[in-house]
């Protein structure tokens, strides 16, 4: 989203450390605190994912960003250990916020920008070539699912994504994929310069940090595109 703004989770006690954005004039436009909590240092597999709601259990509201004038959900599925997601975008007075996050369990990031799809949605190098790309790198949110995801963004005639990972053999795997496509009228007050699709896969923590591979088709089968990533910074 050009020079983004990350979204912390809003829901963790308060830490010491406190990110400031400002815009050219030197004006705060926005604050971030960063938690330091005990469970941010554990390893992931001995977190209990918390993010499949058994019955009775309360659906946590969804947040609000300060001079939010919008706000749209996109997306809805599950990981692959049944835990809800939603993927959202809200209108801001400093633009639009993308944020992935889970109604059953503390967790959930995303960023905010002025461009809608971000300016680097498609990468540096020849954008006008890629159909399909990560937008970020692996995440890994145990306090909600026992499954790492992927998420990132497609051109309008992109009609299905597909992500292969790696095992520790090196053998390939298709990870389960969930495909939206944006419109005008789906975003409703939300500004957008132009359609496009926003998917969402999920591969397992067992396979470590190893190559995916993202590849593009059409709605008739055609192969339009293939990406590359090493799934982490």
């Amino acid at each position: 989203m050009g020079p983004a703004t990350r979204c912390y989770d809003r829901y963790m006690p308060t830490g010491p450390l406190e990110y400031i954005a400002y815009d050219e004039h030197g004006r705060v436009i926005q604050r971030m605190n960063e938690p330091l909590v005990t469970a941010m240092v554990r390893p992931a597999d001995t977190i209990e994912a918390e993010g499949r709601e058994e019955p009775g259990d309360k659906r946590r509201r969804l947040p609000k960003e300060t001079g939010s004038d919008a706000r749209k959900v996109l997306m809805s599925g599950r990981a692959p250990d049944g835990a809800l997601y939603e993927f959202y975008l809200e209108q801001t007075k400093y633009g639009v916020c993308m944020q992935i996050w889970w109604p059953y369990a503390f967790g959930g990031g995303g960023s905010c920008g002025p461009d809608l799809p971000p300016a680097r949605a498609y990468g540096r190098r020849n954008p006008e070539r890629v159909f399909a790309k990560p937008f970020g790198f692996l995440s890994d949110e145990p306090r909600a699912t026992t499954s790492r995801y992927i998420s990132g963004f497609a051109r309008p005639r992109v009609a299905r994504v597909q992500v292969v990972y790696r095992d520790s053999r090196a053998r390939p795997h298709d990870a389960p994929v969930q495909l939206a496509h944006v419109t005008a009228s789906t975003l409703g007050k939300i500004e957008a310069s132009e359609p496009f699709g926003f998917w969402i896969a999920f591969i397992p923590r067992s396979a470590g940090h190893r190559q995916i591979t993202v590849t593009a088709y059409a709605g008739n089968g055609d192969r339009l595109g293939e990406q590359f990533t090493l799934a982490r910074p």
